[in-house]
């Protein structure tokens, strides 16, 4: 499966994000600051595209919209807020997983602590909805509107992101004695 992201700021260009979709063969669209330009780029795509393209409808995520080849059916909201949305999307002959698509505020209307608060949160809610379904087959996408080595996205409470595949396979690491 191929997945795209991109925050468009609300800019009309809707023929460039169809055709980079059709150009890349891509099966989910997740987009920021896109909720009235999505009718226009679902129109783009359709013109475009011999495969169909759907719109899933969001409960309370205001700043991600997504849009991809297969039905809405075919994924349920496990949790949303303003600034992100946990979709649990079961598909034909795939493996379940969670898709975790965020647009989180910026640097220009929160201070560092608010955004590595942020991360903390969305890291305890994820584990929260991997535990409920079963499993940790979980992508997160979108604009944390961190830098790669900032607290909320490297701290063990954080996202806990790591620098190399060899250390994200260990799993787990040791903070204060317990893993995590």
């Amino acid at each position: 499966m191929r997945f795209i992201f991109w925050n468009i700021h609300k800019a009309a260009i809707h023929d460039r994000v169809a055709q980079l979709v059709i150009d890349r063969d891509i099966d989910v669209v997740v987009l920021a600051e896109a909720r009235d330009q999505i009718p226009h780029i679902s129109s783009s795509l359709s013109s475009l595209s011999k495969t169909s393209f759907y719109t899933f409808d969001s409960i309370g995520c205001e700043r991600i919209n997504i849009i991809a080849k297969f039905p809405p059916n075919m994924a349920s909201i496990c949790y949303e807020t303003p600034n992100f949305t946990i979709l649990h999307f079961s598909l034909p002959g795939l493996d379940s997983f969670l898709l975790v698509a965020v647009h989180l505020p910026s640097k220009i209307w929160s201070n560092p602590m608010d955004q590595a608060g942020h991360c903390e949160d969305l890291a305890e809610i994820i584990v929260e909805e991997e535990n409920r379904i079963g499993h940790t087959r979980t992508m997160l996408l979108g604009d944390i509107n961190q830098n790669p080595f900032e607290e909320g996205v490297i701290s063990a409470k954080g996202l806990h992101a790591v620098m190399s595949i060899n250390i994200a396979k260990k799993e787990t690491r040791k903070f204060y004695k317990k893993k995590i």
